[in-house]
């Protein structure tokens, strides 16, 4: 899930010239629900920051292929702590997700060089200029299954679906996930790891294949809350 991932600045205006691209509330902490999405249950908003002191939001992975032009330095992990977004689940049963709406700003990605962060956001790249934002519109969930009991939460599994956009590309798009419940607190917890393969989304450099992987691997670890990001 992109999934991943609400920049400091970054405001709904800096979107996609889209007429259904979502929309963030005036404080940019979150995002607007329509109403008759809302309707459908219970919202549940992504909590704004880090989910633990060892833990990000978005983790996403280079692992270059074996190649002449590849170096140790090709290989890394980089991070984002800024999704913002919403899921709508059904009342009494929240790891039963219906509806939700995911952003991730490009500018957030941090590589952990900064020179390699500026490269990213190339045209060549994820076109930061033309689309500041990654989606996903999440569309439901399908096989859940129940996985125990976990420090005081209500684990499930299952498979996430709806639609990724990347670099103005939108795919259908899906992802095993766990869903954690915390029903007394208002809360869950979505985990899930899923390649993201570059070229679906129109990002065709040259290097891809021998400095960076044709696929990118993507760790997410969002916490959304009843409570309303303030």
């Amino acid at each position: 899930m992109l999934l991943a991932v609400a920049a400091a600045g970054l405001i709904a205006a800096a979107a996609p010239a889209q007429d259904d691209w979502p929309q963030r509330t005036e404080d940019g902490k979150t995002l607007v629900v329509p109403d008759e999405i809302a309707a459908m249950g219970t919202v549940y908003y992504v909590v704004p920051g880090k989910p633990g002191p060892d833990q990000d939001q978005t983790r996403f992975t280079n692992t270059p292929p074996e190649h002449k032009k590849a170096k140790p330095v090709d290989a890394f992990t980089g991070f984002s702590n800024d999704v913002v977004g919403y899921v709508v689940a059904s009342t009494g049963d929240p790891q039963n997700l219906l509806a939700g709406e995911f952003l991730l700003p490009v500018e957030s990605l941090d590589t952990g060089i900064k020179l390699r962060n500026k490269h990213l956001g190339q045209k060549t790249w994820l076109y930061k200029k033309k689309f500041p934002e990654i989606r996903f519109s999440l569309k439901g969930v399908r096989d859940l299954a129940p996985a125990g009991t976990q420090n005081g939460a209500e684990r499930y599994t299952g498979e996430i679906f709806g639609e990724m956009t990347i670099r103005g590309e939108t795919r259908e798009f899906s992802f095993p996930a766990t869903i954690a419940v915390r029903s007394q607190n208002g809360m869950i917890a979505i985990l899930t790891q899923y390649p993201v393969v570059l070229k679906d989304f129109g990002v065709d450099n040259g290097i891809i294949g021998e400095k960076v992987a044709e696929e990118i691997r993507v760790e997410q670890f969002l916490i959304l809350s009843t409570a309303k990001p303030s």
